[in-house]
């Protein structure tokens, strides 16, 4: 407790009991203290009735300032019991209609008086002091009236009741009522409303995790609302690393066997060898040295009579210009044509290097999903709720979804899932809620509403 507010404590009357003024003291401070909490509690300061500052028709250096209440920081009462006549003062304005200051306030005062009329000391020599019979009697509260040149702060207690624009003389030239400070009720902290939307898809090995805060207060209504629907086909565009193995054997026939070869431009066969082509001419040819192919006929050496007699040749090569060669044909049905090859291989990783790509069938819907709030799974509490509100549809043993889009978590959803009804806390602060499954997957739609 702080050492500027002390407990708050009243007599224990009874019979017998011997009161001093400490006593009544502390009866009196005990009634003040609570009133004046309450006062502070309830309304912040400023005038709360009354008060209303007007010309002293009478009098250019006064204003009049009818009766009222006001309260203060501390929740002391100011109070105005009739109407009262202030002097003014305050700087003059330069400009009409331009004021600088001159703020007129009101603040809390009280003072002591009528002292008593009878006095007289006491001796205590068991306590060794002297206990005294007088003082005042009195303790008035009053109020105080100034004119301040700036806005005051509520820890001064002081409370703006009007601005005064005064004249070259100091004479009132106008009242401005536009700065007047009024009490408010302080109504209850409420809490800032929430609405949160939103969806996800989940599996086992990715939850959904919200984070919400709840500001102001205690919330009069939290309200939870999930919808499942197929896991979204934009996952498997975004495939992981992965590698593809190649073994197989693959069979063909090849059924047209033409082809042809090209041979180099002016290839030269091998030479022969060492050997001679002999031409001998006819009897009737031997005038006048016959000579055939470059080679010199030898008259002498005459073996026949016909023209086809061949004369000697030496050693030479021939020059290949031109040669075809048939392009071959296909005969059908040749068994040992068809052929296999045989193929074993394993393709380059592609995909995202540090995550693998997973086997098994596409994820859908969502099956068996747990929600958690603030650690805690409150899945069995939401059944039941949802099954006291629509039996039908929730039979007993249902789940949030069973991995198929004939759930009534995918055709309707749960409607309104009342969390203040489930969970010990939703207060002020952080709080988490949480959405998984524990096999497969799927999308989920929720709504939050904290209000």
């Amino acid at each position: 407790m702080s050492v500027l507010e002390p407990p708050i404590e009243r007599v224990n009357y009874f019979n017998g009991e011997r009161l001093d003024a400490r006593d009544y003291r502390a009866e009196s401070d005990y009634q003040i203290r609570v009133r004046r909490l309450v006062n502070r509690w309830l309304f912040s300061p400023g005038i709360a009735r009354g008060l209303e500052v007007t010309r002293d028709p009478n009098d250019t250096h006064k204003v009049r300032v009818a009766a009222g209440l006001a309260f203060d920081f501390k929740g002391r009462e100011v109070i105005v019991l009739e109407q009262t006549s202030v002097p003014i003062y305050g700087v003059p304005s330069t400009t009409p209609g331009f004021v600088l200051g001159n703020f007129l306030v009101i603040s809390y005062v009280e003072q002591r008086g009528e002292p008593s009329s009878a006095s007289c000391q006491v001796s205590a020599s068991s306590c060794g002091c002297t206990i005294s019979w007088n003082g005042p009697t009195r303790i008035r509260e009053g109020v105080k009236f100034e004119v301040v040149d700036s806005w005051p702060t509520d820890a001064s207690g002081r409370i703006v009741l009007a601005q005064l624009e005064l004249q070259k003389g100091c004479e009132l030239g106008g009242i401005y009522s536009q700065v007047r400070k009024y009490a408010m009720p302080i109504k209850p902290a409420k809490v800032r409303a929430v609405s949160l939307e939103g969806e996800k898809d989940i599996d086992k090995d990715n939850a959904k995790r919200l984070l919400f805060h709840v500001d102001g207060s205690y919330p009069d209504a939290v309200s939870l609302y999930v919808r499942a629907s197929k896991f979204s086909s934009l996952y498997y565009t975004e495939l992981g690393q992965h590698t593809h193995t190649i073994t197989a054997t693959a069979s063909s026939v090849t059924k047209d066997l033409a082809h042809t070869h090209k041979l180099t431009k002016d290839a030269n066969t091998d030479q022969t060898g060492d050997h001679q082509h002999e031409f001998y001419p006819s009897q009737d040819n031997l005038h006048g040295g016959i000579h055939l192919d470059g080679f010199q006929d030898r008259a002498n050496n005459i073996r026949n009579t016909d023209n086809s007699a061949i004369i000697a040749a030496g050693n030479h090569g021939h020059v290949i210009k031109t040669i075809d060669l048939d392009n071959g044909d296909y005969v059908d049905n040749v068994s040992n044509w068809t052929h296999t090859h045989s193929i074993t291989a394993s393709a380059a990783d592609t995909g995202v290097t540090d995550v693998k790509a997973k086997a098994g069938t596409s994820l859908q819907y969502v099956d068996d999903l747990h929600i958690w709030f603030d650690g805690l799974d409150i899945t069995a509490g939401v059944l039941q709720q949802l099954a006291g509100r629509d039996p039908v549809k929730w039979v007993p043993g249902s789940k949030l979804g069973d991995g198929t889009s004939t759930h009534v978590i995918v055709t309707e959803g749960t409607k309104e899932i009342d969390l203040l009804q489930l969970v010990d806390d939703c207060g002020p602060g952080e709080h988490t809620l949480e959405f998984k499954v524990l096999s497969a997957g799927g999308q989920i739609h929720y709504n939050l509403y904290v209000e």
